[in-house]
């Protein structure tokens, strides 16, 4: 079990893109890292409980089910609960994502792999988690554009360019440059 909710996100979209994998004509990586994303806008920042799949969402076998319409949203646990139902967000989501990149496939099917989906994807049950926006990465790779552009550019040219202040552009090269000065030294104590 992963130890924290970001872990968490980062197995439900590895097993996501296992179990697309063996689907033709889909792109399995890029599918799941587009569910991955759609679960993390809609989820992010708050706290979801997490229930059985059963009380989730649940699936008569003599019926086909019906084909989504719209894309996914949060559903409260209950009519007084403020928590929504993270279980059911990733069935929705996956269930939306893949009838809409495969509108030929059986809903019966696409159905079947939401539900392969979760129960890779053990968690406990019946819990609260925190749900992060998973901005970090967005900002560790702007980071890390930044400083590359900054061998072509000025700080000023940087800050206009990406809506920063002169000193943020600063903090962030010389991050990098430290970053880079201990690597060099690392790598220099090492042949010594």
């Amino acid at each position: 079990m992963p130890t924290t909710e970001e872990d968490a996100l980062d197995l439900l979209q590895y097993l996501t893109e296992d179990v697309l994998r063996p689907l033709a004509g889909m792109d399995a990586a890029a599918l799941a890292a587009r569910i991955n994303e759609h679960i993390r806008q809609i989820a992010g920042g708050r706290e979801v409980r997490i229930l059985s799949r059963r009380l989730a969402h649940p699936r008569h076998a003599d019926e086909e089910p019906p084909r989504p319409t719209r894309p996914p949203t949060l559903h409260s646990t209950s009519p007084g609960s403020k928590n929504p139902d993270l279980i059911r967000l990733i069935l929705d989501s996956v269930e939306w994502f893949v009838s809409q990149q495969n509108p030929a496939l059986p809903m019966s099917r696409v159905a079947a792999i939401a539900d392969q989906v979760i129960d890779r994807w053990q968690i406990d049950r019946n819990d609260l988690r925190y749900i992060p926006k998973g901005t970090w990465r967005r900002q560790r790779a702007n980071a890390r554009k930044i400083y590359d552009e900054f061998r072509t550019s000025t700080y000023a040219e940087l800050a206009a360019r990406w809506n920063l202040s002169e000193m943020r552009i600063r903090q962030i090269v010389n991050k990098f440059r430290r970053a880079e000065a201990a690597e060099r030294k690392a790598q220099t104590h090492s042949l010594i």
